[in-house]
């Protein structure tokens, strides 16, 4: 990729679902930012190998059967080392994240579920797709099959997967008291 083509990202999906310390069931969504290259293949970002400010951004959420709450979390997950350069870069991504994420909630409201809130984040951090990979056994992205999902069909895609998790382990029924 030549140094004036645009950067091209996106959030590929990973999901974990396991039974927790205390019994419930729980789903972690992971959205790792990849870029995109020429032909759809996608490539991890480093910071080692020049400035890439997304590098270890991720878009967390936890969904479990107790609680009803779904939230985005975006951080930088997993930094082995952090400098004083990759510190600066990391602020000015959540400067503008924070920035991107007002100006839409100004214009729109605030999102209201989960996709919604991945869709806010994605715009504001200039993240254009929602890569969900094919099952495979393979750990090489080349040997996968992905599919390349616009942020508007990734908000469906992601609250799907909160919603079939809770059809598989749905919310404790509250008795009111008569």
């Amino acid at each position: 990729m030549e140094k004036s083509e645009k950067k091209v990202y996106g959030f590929l999906i990973r999901t974990k679902e396991e039974v927790g310390l205390y019994g419930a069931h729980e789903l972690t969504i992971t959205l790792e930012t990849v870029s995109i290259e020429s032909g759809y293949k996608i490539r991890n970002l480093s910071r080692s190998y020049g400035e890439e400010p997304l590098a270890d951004f991720q878009v967390k959420a936890y969904v479990t059967e107790k609680y009803d709450g779904v939230s985005a979390d975006g951080a930088f997950f997993d930094c082995y080392k952090v400098d004083k350069r990759d510190a600066k870069n990391m602020m000015a991504t959540f400067a503008k994240l924070e920035k991107g994420c007002d100006k839409l909630n100004a214009q729109f409201g605030y999102a209201r579920d989960y996709g919604a809130q991945v869709a806010r984040i994605a715009t504001a951090l200039g993240v254009t797709s929602i890569i969900r990979t094919k099952p495979s056994s393979s750990s090489s992205y080349d040997d996968q099959s992905h599919q390349h999902f616009t942020i508007g069909q990734g908000v469906s895609v992601l609250n799907t997967i909160v919603e079939e998790f809770r059809t598989r382990h749905p919310l404790p029924v509250e008795v009111s008291a008569a």
